[in-house]
């Protein structure tokens, strides 16, 4: 309990001085119920990451299986409440990016 109370003043200390710097807002997600570990990542981070492979899989979309057309909408979701500085699962959103990037064959 103690060390999740300790994480927690940890991540609303970061959350104070990102707002007092003006800087680019967090979000975070929970991977965990259980553990409720946090991550956070800004949607500049999130581009920064994972340009290259939205772009990759943007070109190849007529590709992509009916299947996994639901997996991409679902990531362009993610991406698009990332712009408007909404909270979104940063965690749900790299694994339905690696099975799209498996599925078409890209690094």
């Amino acid at each position: 309990m103690e060390r999740k109370r300790q994480k927690e003043i940890l991540y609303q200390s970061r959350q104070r001085k990102a707002t007092k710097a003006h800087t680019v807002s967090y979000y975070s997600y929970h991977s965990s119920p259980k553990t409720r570990s946090h991550l956070c990542i800004s949607y500049e981070e999130l581009i920064e990451r994972h340009l290259n492979e939205l772009k990759q899989i943007r070109a190849k979309e007529k590709l992509i299986s009916a299947g996994l057309k639901k997996d991409w909408d679902t990531i362009q979701d993610i991406v698009r409440a990332a712009k408007r500085r909404e909270e979104f699962d940063y965690g749900l959103f790299k694994l339905l990016l690696s099975n799209l990037k498996i599925s078409l064959r890209i690094e």
